[in-house]
């Protein structure tokens, strides 16, 4: 591709998930493409965050994703790189874990509860009768190993533009699962064949004094299969070598337990010329998996012209045919009879060769770049035909009347803006996002605004036309042994030579570095086959190995193993079909709380490619972090930087909560266009019991509405109250009415005691406080008080301008520093003396209170139409 090696086209490589510390296959990949790149004279950028992406100073050319797996990170991956703009190439390196089960459940089962040699030849059988083939001309479609695995693969396929397959195999089972590869590509997987076939079988027998071996490399987990390979092996007069992390502790410990005296374990090695040298001293490689991409040990042993036995069961034999031996992970006589063959008749040399040269050139690495580069330049710039269409998301507000909560707040804001966004433009489409079903419903035109909206928060999805089915084996079982006919036969530990030795190699391992090789050079100038390793059948040091010891029975004696198998039909998803380039308003805080919808969000987002718009009212738990707790901050810190990653515009309401967010955004490498609202308000409920003084409070009485919490500041108020009653006759006289419910932190003002100590100093509670109460509250109140620490804006003292009634604010909140209101005293937020002296001055002078209250009249509210038409303007 001339722009990659020019400069002008500069490709991002982006893993995700596990492979960020536990490097596997793709990174291995991602690596290779990328020296390859390198040495043609191009550039590319590679990361295991695609947050970089979205902060970079210059927009990717084109973002190539690689693993479906994890199932979560892939998806969020794939719909945060739709948002960059840049076209998104997806290889999805998809498993058939049909028989994840059996693998994961049922083996591990076997190999632990059993007790004989039979019962594991038994259960192995059992299993490989229950796990047939599957091929992608099959008229059978496959089965699921993982709940949702298909639909996950399905939306991630939707995600990319183009998709690049490691074999005909891969894109069979795509298409089998319904995902979308009419965009799809194979390239099949390339390997660094020049250090594979460079490889010096000496290096490795000198370096760990092991000759004429079978070998495995790969994590030690069940999929890989080393313990049933190793149980197979067990009998044959030549040592089976596993080269690998250690993924599964409890997995490994049965590996050892079957796999006989002659087996050995190395950690990873990840010197790859040492690597390359133990395909060459091999006997063969092993890798009778159960699922595979297409996997690069088999392509690095057949590099170094090592004889290979694998897996019958994903694409090996598509890419090997007649140069490998095939065996189903459990049918351990094929295993075993493949290996015999190659002890039996072992490869001539020039077998090897041309097993190493055909594998050098059909896969090498510069071939698989040069298919991926293809795939590249064939990949041109998405284009969106971007629509007037726009959808409101309503979900909070759904959420509010699902739970019965109060309609203030934010809530009330979106109630109030969306009904003006309805009036501004009839054809606005609303949708509501379910907790049940996982994706948004159209709200009907006339129920929105009302409790009918409820039911739209945990609506199950639609009934599906077409189901996966999901594989769930039974625990394997096996009967107890018949009593009478028993004959135990125990293992032997190791005699007294072998204890000896077995003690000589712990001294020789525990001297320092230098005096250790030394004196194991010395050793194999004497005896040239001689190995520090102590097999794990002789490691005199080592507690018990987990599990009971095995012992082996008469045939008479063995309990029946059975395995019951369970088929579960799990429902396809239908997504909604939202018009596509259209603009989403998402109003509220759905997702400040839950991390489950913004998922949702930010593919259905990228699926459609959506334009977000998005309600910000404020980012307190940013700017003042002690307003929540320590853990609730983080997290909603955390949620706004994703929402702003996958926004196109922010939506605020106050110039302070506008910088504020430019700021956060800013830290992050981000910058988004932001829109500024003035809150409107609706007129007070007007009815005739809105209008009478309220029911047990006489006037006069001060009136603060605000939930009770530490940024409202109430203690701070009754301090100033009880100030103010000590050296004024009308405020003893007077009350201070609280309007609200207390957070988290502050159940005390809901105790009927603490009402009780309150009533003493003048002070009363309502907890519960319906609209019409509130709005005669608001009326027949003196004056209002807001003494807040911080807010986006602060709708209470508005609501007291619109009733007629004056206000004291604190002089620092937004609505205090932008809104005109004359009939609002602004204070200074921490000053006591201030807010005291302001109580008594209106409380002790009717004329002073009669002006403000004559200017709280003349108050003109902002209007939520000048909103609606900042929002929808283009």
């Amino acid at each position: 591709m001339s722009g990659v090696t020019e400069g002008t086209f500069r490709p991002w490589l982006v893993s995700h998930g596990s492979e960020r510390t536990a490097r596997g296959g793709p990174t291995t990949r991602i690596g290779q493409i990328e020296r390859e790149i390198h040495q043609r004279g191009g550039e590319t950028t590679w990361t295991a965050a695609i947050q970089d992406a979205l902060a970079a100073d210059a927009a990717p050319s084109l973002i190539h994703v690689f693993n479906s797996w994890p199932l979560k990170t892939a998806l969020q991956t794939l719909a945060l790189a739709r948002r960059t703009g840049a076209p998104v190439v997806f290889s999805p390196i998809m498993l058939n874990l049909a028989d994840r089960a059996f693998y994961d459940t049922a083996v591990k089962h076997l190999l632990r509860d059993s007790i004989s040699d039979r019962q594991v030849e038994d259960g192995a059988r059992l299993i490989r009768e229950m796990t047939p083939l599957w091929a992608p001309d099959s008229a059978i479609p496959p089965r699921q190993g993982e709940s949702g695995h298909f639909d996950m693969i399905r939306r991630q396929v939707a995600l990319a533009d183009h998709v690049i397959c490691l074999s005909q195999y891969e894109q069979g089972l795509l298409r089998a699962i319904g995902a979308d590869v009419s965009q799809c590509q194979i390239a099949p997987n390339g390997v660094d064949a020049a250090t594979m076939v460079s490889g010096d079988a000496r290096l490795f027998a000198d370096a760990f004094g092991v000759r004429d071996f079978f070998l495995m490399v790969g994590r030690i987990e069940p999929r890989k299969n080393q313990a049933l390979t190793a149980f197979a092996l067990r009998e044959l007069d030549v040592p089976l070598v596993c080269i690998g992390h250690v993924g599964d502790a409890d997995y490994f410990a049965e590996l050892k337990r079957w796999a006989g005296p002659k087996f050995i374990h190395i950690e990873r090695i990840d010197d790859r010329a040492m690597l390359a040298s133990a395909y060459k001293a091999a006997r063969a490689m092993l890798l009778p998996s159960w699922s595979e991409g297409a996997p690069l040990v088999a392509l690095e042993a057949g590099a170094a012209g090592t004889p290979l036995i694998l897996s019958a069961t994903s694409s090996e034999r598509e890419y090997f045919g007649d140069w490998a031996r095939y065996a189903h992970p459990c049918d351990l006589t094929a295993i075993r009879d493949a290996a015999q063959a190659q002890l039996d008749a072992p490869d001539s040399n020039e077998r090897r060769q041309q097993r190493s040269d055909y594998t050098s050139e059909r896969y090498s690495i510069e071939r698989h770049v040069d298919n991926t580069l293809a795939v590249y330049d064939a990949v041109q710039c998405r284009s969106v035909d971007w629509t007037d269409a726009v959808l409101l998301d309503a979900t909070h507000l759904a959420h509010q009347f699902r739970n019965d909560k109060p309609l203030t707040g934010v809530p009330r804001v979106e109630l109030d803006l969306g009904r003006a966004l309805h009036d501004r433009k009839p054809d606005l489409k609303t949708i509501a996002w379910s907790s049940l079903a996982r994706r948004h419903f159209d709200v009907p035109a006339d129920q929105f605004g009302t409790p009918a909206m409820g039911p739209l928060a945990d609506r199950p999805a639609p009934e599906p036309k077409a189901h996966d089915i999901l594989c769930r084996p039974a625990e394997i079982r096996i009967s107890p042994v018949t009593a009478g006919r028993l004959t135990l036969k125990p293992e032997r530990g190791p005699g007294p030579a072998r204890r000896g030795l077995t003690l000589f190699k712990h001294t020789l391992n525990a001297l320092p570095g230098g005096l250790n090789r030394s004196a194991l050079g010395l050793l194999r100038r004497a005896k040239p086959g001689f190995s520090p390793v102590v097999l794990p059948e002789h490691h005199l040091l080592e507690r018990a190995r987990k599990g009971p010891a095995r012992t082996r029975h008469d045939d008479a004696s063995l309990g029946q193993v059975r395995l019951g198998v369970s088929l579960v039909p799990e429902p396809r998803t239908r997504l909604p079909d939202q018009p596509r380039g259209a603009r989403l308003v998402v109003l509220g805080h759905p997702w400040i709380s839950n991390d489950r919808y913004l998922d949702d969000l930010t593919e259905a987002v990228a699926r459609k490619a959506l334009k977000l718009h998005v309600h910000v009212p404020d980012i307190l738990y940013v700017t003042r972090p002690d307003t929540f707790d320590a853990e609730t901050s983080a997290e909603f810190e955390a949620r706004l930087l994703r929402l702003l990653q996958i926004s196109d515009t922010v939506l605020t309401i106050s110039q302070q909560s506008e910088d504020e967010i430019r700021a956060f955004a800013a830290a992050h490498g981000l910058d988004r266009p932001i829109r500024r609202i003035l809150p409107g308000m609706a007129d007070l409920p007007d009815t005739p019991a809105a209008h009478e003084p309220p029911a047990g409070i006489a006037a006069p009485y001060a009136l603060y509405v605000a939930s009770m919490s530490e940024r409202k500041r109430h203690d701070f108020l009754i301090d100033c109250w009880r100030a103010a009653r000590e050296a004024s006759a009308a405020a003893r006289s007077a009350r201070l009415v609280l309007v609200g419910r207390p957070l988290p932190g502050f159940e005390r003002f809901q105790d009927p005691a603490h009402h009780a100590r309150l009533r003493e100093d003048g002070v009363i509670i309502l907890n519960n406080c319906p609209q019409e109460q509130l709005a005669a509250l608001y009326r027949h109140a003196a004056f209002t008080v807001y003494p807040s620490a911080a807010e986006g804006w602060g709708l209470p003292p508005v609501e007291s301008l619109i009733a007629g009634t004056p206000c004291l604010v604190s002089a620092g909140l937004p609505v205090a520093r932008e809104l005109a209101g004359d009939g609002m005293r602004r204070l200074p937020a921490d000053d006591t003396s201030a807010w005291t002296h302001a109580l008594q001055d209106w409380l002790d002078s009717p004329d002073q209170l009669a002006g403000a209250a004559a200017q709280a009249r003349t108050f003109t509210p902002p209007q939520w139409d000048d909103a609606a038409q900042i929002i929808l303007a283009p």
